[in-house]
């Protein structure tokens, strides 16, 4: 990531290049799959192209400018690094068992970790809700994303659960652990009492599992998880302050894209923290 902020395009540019030869040369040795056999088996491979670029369509040129192309390629480099290192540790676990890669791609297990890595770093094939989600929402792909790995981690819970599902599932309480630990020492660190209600007078808890009062914000750790987390507790909700649908559209309000999200704000008169946006 930091090298791909370097501050000429020869330097930033050339960052995922130098990484993935130097990992081709590695598995190479280790009789392991190369980037470009990852990217055949559909793994996401994007360098600066990818669903959070800033610049697309008519403000493409936006992309171009000093600070902007360096955030994009830096973000889009990371993620691609992430993917093919998670799934060569994967492979690598699989082939200590005692398989061979004739025997790994033959049962369909490639395809699984392709698909875990890609759902677990952000990435779908398909965004969520079709042509409906490319309009109203922000990042569709990495929303359905989301809410496969959720979904898999769930069924990861069962007895003969495939490896796409274990992996999402080990994902997801990894994320939970660190996450808990994480925001239960900062607050502890600060003299902060960290709240553990989910839900207050029948209704989500926004100050659920956050940093408290930084600056005078609150922050979670859990980053876009946090709001999947919001929709699965109001739909089993349904009671307290407010209707069962008021409190799935409020929940839904961080997923819209600025356009859609800044007119909700507006028209309601209130943002999703509660401040008044008219007089």
């Amino acid at each position: 990531n930091l090298k791909a902020w370097g501050a000429g395009k020869e330097q930033g540019g050339r960052a995922l290049g130098k990484y993935l030869l130097a990992f081709d040369e590695k598995v190479k040795k280790l009789g392991r799959i190369t980037s470009t056999q990852w990217a055949d088996f559909g793994l996401r491979v994007g360098a600066g192209e990818h669903e959070y670029r800033l610049g697309t369509g008519i403000a493409a040129k936006i992309g171009d400018l000093p600070g902007i192309r360096q955030a994009n390629r830096a973000f889009g480099v990371f993620g691609d690094t992430l993917r093919l290192e998670w799934a060569d540790d994967m492979l690598k676990t699989e082939l200590r068992k005692g398989r061979t890669l004739d025997e790994i791609r033959a049962s369909g297990d490639m395809d699984m970790i392709v698909n875990a890595v890609n759902n677990a770093t952000g990435y779908s094939s398909k965004g969520a809700f079709g042509n409906v989600g490319d309009i109203m929402l922000f990042a569709p792909r990495f929303l359905q994303a989301r809410i496969n790995t959720v979904a898999n981690a769930a069924m990861g819970l069962r007895p003969g659960a495939n490896l796409q599902q274990r992996e999402a599932r080990g994902a997801l309480l990894r994320l939970i652990g660190y996450g808990s630990t994480v925001t239960i020492l900062a607050n502890m660190a600060r003299g902060k009492k960290t709240d553990t209600r989910m839900f207050v007078e029948g209704r989500y808890n926004s100050n659920f599992m956050r940093i408290r009062d930084v600056g005078g914000r609150d922050f979670s750790v859990f980053g876009p998880y946090d709001s999947i987390l919001r929709i699965m507790a109001t739909t089993l909700a349904g009671h307290g302050e407010g209707s069962l649908l008021y409190q799935r559209l409020e929940s839904m309000r961080g997923l819209l894209n600025p356009v859609l999200a800044t007119s909700w704000d507006l028209i309601s008169g209130r943002d999703v923290t509660g401040r008044r946006t008219r007089d």
